[in-house]
């Protein structure tokens, strides 16, 4: 088994000697294919930049449902009992005038 290596002929180009034959150069003269190239980087760059929105909001969603899940189950037994809860003075109904003396609009 070839473990990915397909057995095509061997680049007689070696990272470890500095006079061996770059791939690049290898084709006599031919230039790369930027047309290819850019697209390749284009596909990349709009890969990234939706798996970044997607994981942003994915986790946006996890967290506020961690945080609701949280709220929900901290709440156990105050829940349901009004003598838990704060009470407001009601004012009694015996007041039935202000307390300031009544005023008129200037001339």
């Amino acid at each position: 088994m070839s473990f990915g290596q397909q057995g095509g002929p061997q680049s007689q180009w070696d990272p470890w000697k500095p006079q061996s034959q770059q791939p690049w150069n290898s084709g006599g003269g031919q230039s790369p294919d930027w047309a290819a190239l850019a697209e390749a980087s284009e596909a990349r760059n709009k890969r990234r930049r939706l798996l970044l929105i997607g994981g942003g909001a994915f986790a946006t969603v996890a967290i506020g449902t961690a945080v609701a899940v949280a709220l929900v189950s901290a709440g156990g037994d105050s829940q349901g009992n009004p003598t838990s809860l704060p009470s407001v003075d009601i004012p009694s109904q015996t007041a039935s005038a202000p307390s300031f003396a009544p005023t008129s609009a200037p001339p």
